[in-house]
């Protein structure tokens, strides 16, 4: 996949907006939810950041363009704020 500098943080912004939106719907699910239902939207938001995460980090170490190791940088510091804040929210567990 070849990104640019927009390219790619637009790719991580929409992936980053994605797991968000995914984690409201997490709070927002019925007491009653079954278990595949709240299972299959929780593991949605790891999904959804899975390929850009892992193409944040890659990126950020190797690619040969600075621009784009700076943009990939950035998102994976939004990601990991993004994970760090969803893995300590009480309201999700």
């Amino acid at each position: 996949m070849n990104h640019t500098e927009q390219s790619f943080a637009a790719f991580a912004a929409e992936s980053l907006a994605e797991a968000k939106r995914l984690r409201a719907a997490v709070l927002e699910l019925p007491a009653d939810v079954s278990t595949e239902e709240l299972a299959r939207t929780f593991d949605g938001i790891g999904r959804a950041l899975g390929e850009v995460h892992g193409l944040a980090e890659l990126y950020s170490a190797v690619h040969p363009e600075e621009a784009i190791r700076d943009a990939a940088e950035a998102a994976s510091r939004d990601i990991s704020t993004f994970v760090t804040d969803h893995g300590n929210d009480r309201d999700v567990y």
